[in-house]
């Protein structure tokens, strides 16, 4: 699959992913990834071998902030693997399928103001690296459905996944995945 058409299909598999897994919609028009009355989430994705840094548009930050007020806002950082090199991946397959491994570290969204704004030709974009990132071991962490999520302690993300639903969701992914 070309690379262009890889990353544009991938960007709608993780936000969708990331919409179901804390029941947030994707909204209708363009702007943050994911928004509901309480929280919005902004998604950025690499393939795990890549993941050592994300590029965020500078607009993005004052942007989403604006058009979301009074909502807690997040960044999704997501490393992903797949089965197989994207170059072998064909047009037919679901992308979805092929994803084996997902680790989503989701952060504040003032953590990234901490960095300064880069000026390269196509920017300004502000560089999230991930030695940057706070430690693994002061946030919630989350398994299920081939991922691994780390919230910050305490948020609204952390609530939804600990709602009923989402703890029958949980409890009925475990229950498929025993063998009878």
């Amino acid at each position: 699959m070309n690379r262009k058409a890889f990353a544009s299909k991938i960007e709608v598999v993780n936000r969708r992913w990331t919409g179901e897994t804390f029941h947030i919609p994707i909204p209708e028009r363009t702007g943050i990834d994911l928004a509901d009355d309480e929280i919005g989430i902004e998604i950025k994705s690499r393939m795990s071998i890549y993941a050592n840094s994300y590029a965020i548009h500078a607009y993005q930050i004052k942007k989403f902030e604006r058009e979301n007020r009074g909502k807690k806002l997040f960044w999704g950082f997501f490393n992903y693997t797949l089965s197989k090199p994207v170059k072998k991946v064909k047009e037919t397959e679901s992308l979805t399928d092929l994803i084996i491994a997902r680790e989503v570290i989701f952060l504040p969204w003032n953590w990234i103001k901490t960095f300064p704004i880069s000026h390269p030709k196509t920017g300004p974009y502000v560089y999230a690296h991930a030695k940057d990132f706070p430690s693994k071991e002061d946030m919630i962490r989350y398994e299920f459905e081939r991922a691994v999520t780390y919230l910050p302690k305490g948020s609204l993300l952390e609530e939804k996944l600990n709602s009923p639903i989402m703890i029958e969701k949980y409890h009925r992914l475990i229950q498929e995945a025993q063998p009878f």
